[in-house]
């Protein structure tokens, strides 16, 4: 395995028709998404490979198909959020070496305010696909080449560009879908941004396993009632959240009204997780599995996790457990000795999940 689109390929060979990714507008197969992607790619593919694809999508399915038509073209994708402020956005996109700008009607009017050259979504997906350059493509890449970047929130100064492989990503990927049993029953009810390493998880155990992903809509969350029907709707059975997300619904009390009546498991990841908050949606379902899963956008998405399996009182911390497979986690003092049990230090984890680097930045890169 080198590239990360086999596994969508394999999907969709093996459920063409079934519905994979939905938003409020749009239902969309495996091989809807596979056709918009191809699309896309053909035509990126026309202008070279290898280079940083801006997506100006606000999360929905049109943005997952660019996402995934830059990976056809041999091109590397960074999700811009819209939402931004404009000096961000410029940060960002200052950073990439000329990079080509995707963006859709809905979200055309800040592609023109940058007063930059972009394209329309809606007309890429028109172009005729050139089977063959994507082929001829896809033969010249390797694991090593870039999938995508990621910046950072720039809470300590500029936004980085955290570049991940292909390799990265698939090693990611095969952990966290084989650990907690990822198939193509799971449903997802998706939270994160797609700007948002946690994003990665959903996305692409359902492009592994024939999953399905279920964009929630994000005012959903200041309305729990719409949020709990969402779930049911859908028949969401996996939720991957950040603790503030959760804590919504613990904090309003709100499964003590109605139910998501699907849930098998609840990931969370991104903040610290409040045992209280924690406590409460666990005595509601009892049965389902609960992890912490910990790591930074360096990581791909998390380095260590921590499977609740037992009680945890209130005022405890919730761990964030054990390394994953293949990585590997430790604690250095200033000095630079290991630390031992009781010693404070810096952590550091290695694997195969860690980014390359900092995209144009050696200097953070080292």
């Amino acid at each position: 395995m080198k590239n990360i689109l086999e596994y969508f390929e394999t999907t969709t060979e093996k459920y063409p028709e079934k519905t994979g990714f939905t938003d409020s507008d749009r239902e969309a197969s495996f091989c809807e998404v596979m056709e918009h992607a191809k699309s896309i790619g053909s035509f990126l593919a026309e202008k070279g490979s290898r280079r940083p694809v801006a997506v100006l999508i606000d999360k929905n399915v049109n943005c997952i198909d660019t996402m995934l038509g830059a990976l056809y073209a041999g091109d590397f994708y960074i999700v811009v959020d819209v939402h931004s402020p404009m000096d961000r956005i410029e940060n960002i996109l200052g950073v990439l070496d000329e990079p080509l700008i995707i963006t859709d009607r809905q979200s055309e009017q800040i592609a023109k305010d940058l007063k930059m050259e972009y394209y329309l979504y809606e007309k890429l997906t028109e172009t005729k696909k050139n089977e063959a350059l994507l082929d001829q493509v896809r033969a010249g890449m390797c694991d090593m080449d870039t999938v995508y970047i990621l910046f950072t929130s720039g809470s300590t100064g500029m936004p980085k560009g955290t570049v991940i492989s292909h390799r990265a990503l698939i090693s990611y990927i095969n952990w966290v879908t084989e650990e907690f049993k990822f198939d193509e029953t799971t449903s997802f009810g998706s939270q994160t941004p797609l700007y948002f390493s946690m994003s990665v998880t959903d996305i692409y155990a359902t492009i592994r396993t024939g999953a399905q992903l279920h964009v929630i809509p994000k005012s959903y969350f200041s309305f729990p009632a719409l949020l709990i029907r969402y779930l049911n709707e859908r028949q969401v059975n996996t939720i991957y959240w950040v603790p503030s997300a959760l804590s919504i619904v613990a904090n309003l009390k709100v499964l003590d009204f109605m139910m998501a009546e699907h849930i098998e498991k609840v990931l969370f990841a991104g903040e610290v997780m409040p045992a209280k908050q924690l406590n409460y949606w666990r005595s509601k379902y009892p049965n389902a599995l609960f992890a912490n899963l910990f790591g930074p956008t360096e990581t791909t998405d998390i380095c260590t996790y921590y499977i609740v399996d037992r009680e945890i009182k209130d005022t405890e911390s919730v761990p964030i457990g054990i390394a994953c497979d293949n990585c590997d986690s430790f604690v250095v003092t200033e000095d630079g000795r290991l630390a031992g049990i009781g010693e404070e230090g810096e952590l550091y984890a290695r694997g195969s999940f860690l980014a390359m680097g900092y995209y144009n930045d050696p200097e953070g890169t080292a």
